[in-house]
């Protein structure tokens, strides 16, 4: 035979420990930075990129000149030969 289910008592309710609240502490407001004067740093950037330019074309302009010279030379060569 089939045994009858026994209804089961409810269980208690347990009560929450409270936990202690803490008091905040009060955030001290930062005193603002001395502004500190500077060179500024764009004008730096744009100078050492100009030296950079310049040397460049002084480097590109040897070069060509370089060139020129030594084709004028082997073309002297060629017809004084």
């Amino acid at each position: 035979m089939a045994k009858a289910k026994t209804a089961k008592p409810p269980k208690p309710v347990k009560a929450k420990k409270e936990k202690p609240v803490k008091a905040k502490k009060e955030k001290v407001p930062k005193q603002p930075k001395s502004a500190k004067p500077r060179a500024p740093k764009v004008k730096r950037d744009k100078v050492k990129s100009d030296l950079y330019t310049v040397i460049l074309m002084l480097t590109f302009f040897a070069l060509a000149a370089a060139c020129v010279l030594l084709y004028l030379n082997n073309a002297w060569h060629a017809t004084h030969m």
